[in-house]
């Protein structure tokens, strides 16, 4: 195995997402339905929202990472929406907050299974692996014929030719730039 290879097998691997929490509080809000959400009936480790209209249950990391804290809070990265109102809000059932999040139930449900058969076959995998000089020598031809590379200001409508060929939704950073490389 290459190690570019490895590179895309333990990102993928590191965005396989635990659903337990979720499932948790969604199997609390089935035990506390109908009862008023407040600070005192809400499972640890869950925090409370009420922000633009709406009233959310955010795991303390979720809350944290908003605002920056360090060191971070570790655990899930989870906010579920419960209602559409700041206020007198009521414990919903289970499968209402899993209708309502389904980014946190089912589609990661989904998208776990979509991580783990890439995983398992590994055969894209190898050919995202092949690609990726190539991709990487095209960008920097690229760079270059569009004068961003040592003259950047020779080209005037390198901005206007990415867009015209469909490219300007690739990012080419410059040597030394902090994310150097490319984003899409």
């Amino acid at each position: 195995m290459t190690k570019t290879e490895k590179i895309i097998r333990a990102t993928i691997e590191s965005g396989v997402e635990d659903v337990s929490a979720a499932e948790a509080l969604a199997e609390w809000s089935d035990d506390h339905a109908g009862k008023r959400i407040t600070s005192r009936n809400v499972p640890p480790g869950w925090v409370i929202r009420q922000q633009y209209g709406m009233f959310h249950l955010e795991t303390a990391a979720y809350a944290d990472a908003r605002w920056d804290r360090k060191p971070p809070t570790p655990g899930p990265r989870i906010s579920l929406l419960v209602a559409h109102q700041e206020t007198s809000v009521e414990w919903p059932t289970g499968a209402y907050l899993r209708e309502k999040n389904t980014a946190y139930f089912s589609a990661a449900v989904d998208r776990n299974e979509s991580r783990r058969a890439v995983l398992e076959s590994g055969a894209e995998i190898k050919r995202l692996a092949r690609a990726v000089p190539r991709f990487m020598a095209a960008l920097e031809e690229l760079r270059d014929a569009l004068g961003e590379g040592a003259y950047p200001d020779l080209f005037a409508d390198r901005y206007e030719i990415r867009k015209a060929v469909g490219i300007d939704t690739v990012k080419i950073h410059p040597p030394g730039y902090p994310a150097s490389g490319v984003s899409l």
